[in-house]
């Protein structure tokens, strides 16, 4: 995973940072579509933040939320490809399953990510999303 922090414009929203989580290399998925949830785990249970879905076009998918996160705490962002198209999560190999830790830092940050993780754990995270 690459974080790039600081980058765009600054946020409007006192205290708040926009994350953009973003994709590449997922080539072999094209027209699959990916599943994405966000929790913060500071609160008991984990609070969903957000929730996503992105078609992966020419090997690429982006996500951008505006002034939702906290800064400097860290975010579980859950995602999967549905790669047999019966929209649910089922453990690798059927589906690609992984976890990524995010940690915006500034008002603008930017999570990057590639099938073989890119910092991101692959598993079976299908819990997530039930």
């Amino acid at each position: 995973m690459t974080i790039v922090d600081g980058a765009g414009p600054a946020n409007d929203l006192a205290g708040l940072a926009s994350v953009t989580f973003s994709g590449s290399g997922f080539g072999a998925h094209n027209g699959k579509v990916l599943h994405v949830k966000i929790e913060d785990p500071t609160t008991k249970p984990a609070t969903i933040v957000q929730t996503g879905t992105a078609t992966i076009q020419q090997g690429s998918f982006s996500f951008q939320w505006n002034g939702l996160f906290k800064q400097l705490v860290y975010y579980g962002f859950y995602y999967y490809i549905d790669d047999n198209g019966n929209d649910s999560c089922e453990a690798p190999p059927t589906d690609g399953v992984w976890m990524l830790s995010v940690l915006p830092m500034s008002t603008n940050t930017q999570a990057m990510v590639t099938p073989s993780g890119g910092g991101a754990l692959a598993g079976d995270f299908c819990s997530k999303f039930q």
